[in-house]
Protein backbone atom coordinates (compact mmCIF):
# COMPACT_ATOMS: atom_id res chain seq x y z
CA UNK A 1 0.00 0.00 0.00
CA UNK A 2 1.33 3.71 -0.83
CA UNK A 3 2.13 5.96 1.97
CA UNK A 4 0.11 9.02 1.87
CA UNK A 5 1.13 12.11 3.12
CA UNK A 6 -1.37 12.00 5.86
CA UNK A 7 -0.05 8.25 7.48
CA UNK A 8 2.81 9.90 8.00
CA UNK A 9 3.96 11.48 11.57
CA UNK A 10 7.48 13.01 12.79
CA UNK A 11 9.14 9.66 14.71
CA UNK A 12 7.80 7.08 12.32
CA UNK A 13 10.78 5.04 10.42
CA UNK A 14 10.77 4.35 7.10
CA UNK A 15 12.79 1.90 4.45
CA UNK A 16 13.81 2.63 1.01
CA UNK A 17 12.63 -0.30 -0.91
CA UNK A 18 13.32 1.22 -4.25
CA UNK A 19 16.26 3.37 -5.44
CA UNK A 20 15.43 6.97 -6.17
CA UNK A 21 16.79 10.37 -5.96
CA UNK A 22 15.81 13.55 -3.70
CA UNK A 23 16.79 16.88 -2.63
CA UNK A 24 18.88 17.54 0.13
CA UNK A 25 16.83 19.93 2.74
CA UNK A 26 17.25 23.35 1.97
CA UNK A 27 19.34 22.26 -1.54
CA UNK A 28 16.82 22.58 -4.40
CA UNK A 29 18.32 22.06 -7.09
CA UNK A 30 21.08 19.50 -6.16
CA UNK A 31 19.90 15.55 -6.23
CA UNK A 32 21.28 12.78 -3.72
CA UNK A 33 20.59 8.83 -3.98
CA UNK A 34 18.81 7.49 -1.67
CA UNK A 35 19.61 3.52 -1.45
CA UNK A 36 17.48 0.36 -1.49
CA UNK A 37 17.86 -1.05 2.41
CA UNK A 38 18.44 2.79 3.77
CA UNK A 39 16.72 3.86 6.76
CA UNK A 40 14.95 7.45 7.36
CA UNK A 41 13.39 8.85 10.35
CA UNK A 42 10.80 10.97 9.65
CA UNK A 43 11.32 14.68 10.39
CA UNK A 44 8.45 16.75 9.41
CA UNK A 45 5.85 16.80 6.70
CA UNK A 46 5.60 20.09 4.85
CA UNK A 47 3.04 21.07 2.00
CA UNK A 48 3.80 18.19 -0.78
CA UNK A 49 7.06 16.80 1.04
CA UNK A 50 8.08 15.20 4.22
CA UNK A 51 11.61 15.90 4.98
CA UNK A 52 13.54 12.32 6.54
CA UNK A 53 16.66 11.99 8.80
CA UNK A 54 19.44 9.52 7.36
CA UNK A 55 20.02 6.84 10.17
CA UNK A 56 23.35 6.68 10.33
CA UNK A 57 24.67 10.32 8.48
CA UNK A 58 23.21 13.45 9.47
CA UNK A 59 22.29 13.97 6.19
CA UNK A 60 18.16 15.29 5.77
CA UNK A 61 16.53 14.53 2.55
CA UNK A 62 13.08 16.23 1.23
CA UNK A 63 11.00 13.68 -0.74
CA UNK A 64 7.75 14.60 -2.46
CA UNK A 65 4.45 12.83 -2.47
CA UNK A 66 4.70 11.60 -5.59
CA UNK A 67 8.52 9.24 -4.36
CA UNK A 68 6.02 7.84 -1.35
CA UNK A 69 5.87 4.57 -3.22
CA UNK A 70 9.89 3.85 -2.86
CA UNK A 71 9.94 3.66 0.92
CA UNK A 72 7.57 1.63 3.73
CA UNK A 73 7.54 1.36 6.89
CA UNK A 74 10.20 0.19 9.32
Amino acid sequence: MKLALSDLHPGNWLKCVQAFSAHPAGAPTESTRVSVGSLWRVSAVEGESVLLDAQSTSQTIGVHRDRLDHLVRH
